[in-house]
């Protein structure tokens, strides 16, 4: 699973720059630079350090980037397979848009989805 992509949106989401967090995280910013773009992984004690200075959890960082997986997986199929329906589509949106979310955010985001669900099977 490819992470620095995540590292990278929630970097820039905080307004951070490569040297602020490679200096918190004790790595140099082209290393951080290297972990940004998946050409080098890093070790999990570095990005225990990385995800603390992006004031996240590692878990937190995989789960983004896991939902990021399967957004990329649902744009592809709604691309390329003719059967794939406008359900799929929306889904696949709502994902993307979640994703791109702070933690505090997504649990906004699931707070109103249930209460939309709620008010809707409240109207039936």
């Amino acid at each position: 699973m490819k992470i620095g992509n995540i590292l990278r949106h929630r970097r820039k989401m905080l307004g951070k720059t490569l040297e602020d967090v490679a200096y918190a995280a004790e790595t140099d910013a082209g290393n951080l630079s290297r972990i940004e773009r998946d050409e080098q992984r890093p070790s999990l004690d570095l990005l225990e350090a990385i995800a603390h200075a992006l004031d996240t959890q590692v878990s937190a960082l995989y789960q983004s980037a896991e939902e990021h997986s399967r957004t990329e997986v649902m744009e592809q199929s709604n691309h390329y397979s003719p059967s794939a329906t406008a359900v799929d589509a929306q889904l696949a949106l709502l994902l993307k848009h979640y994703h791109s979310l702070t933690d505090e955010g997504r649990s906004l985001a699931v707070n109103l989805i249930s209460t939309l669900k709620k008010t809707h099977s409240a109207g039936k």
